[in-house]
């Protein structure tokens, strides 16, 4: 990529699961598949934990009528190629589950652009108001991607 710096983001495990699905569906003209092809051409930079790499393996696991364990396989190895690892502590972020706190602390260690999530619960308050605080953005995907090209393949 020439010229712009790429978005660090943090994606939200929901995130990732509708990547995964795209790609094994080949639904190319998805905002979840355009979203890996702008990770993929180093458009954006995705942050990961340790905690949020377990937690998305954990969750492709449990969708076996989903995904094959080769799938499942590479599709964690690609992930862990593309993304820049943070560390997390496991610190209370103010979330209302508990579970989100590890991707707003990835979000805000990794010194995000954005936090890129389905999740309504992190759109509320007090997230997006410390994160911006920090210069990021909690959106959706299709806002993740508002001002990158993304060609049509």
């Amino acid at each position: 990529m020439q010229g712009k710096k790429a978005r660090r983001v943090a994606l939200d495990t929901n995130v990732w699961l509708s990547m995964a699905l795209a790609i094994r569906g080949k639904r190319l003209g998805s905002p979840s598949y355009a979203l890996f092809e702008a990770i993929r051409r180093g458009q954006i930079l995705p942050t990961i934990s340790d905690a949020a790499f377990y937690e998305l393996g954990q969750a492709l696991s449990d969708l076996t009528q989903e995904f094959t364990a080769p799938f499942i396989i590479d599709f964690l190895e690609i992930v862990d190629e593309l993304c820049e690892h943070i560390a997390v502590r496991g610190l209370d972020m103010g979330c209302r589950d508990d579970d989100d706190d590890k991707i707003v602390e990835l979000a805000y260690n990794g010194k995000c652009d954005l936090l890129v999530t389905r999740d309504k619960d992190l759109e509320a308050h007090p997230v997006p108001a410390m994160l911006a605080e920090r210069g990021c953005t909690v959106c959706g995907v299709s806002a993740a991607l508002d001002g990158l090209s993304v060609p049509a393949e």
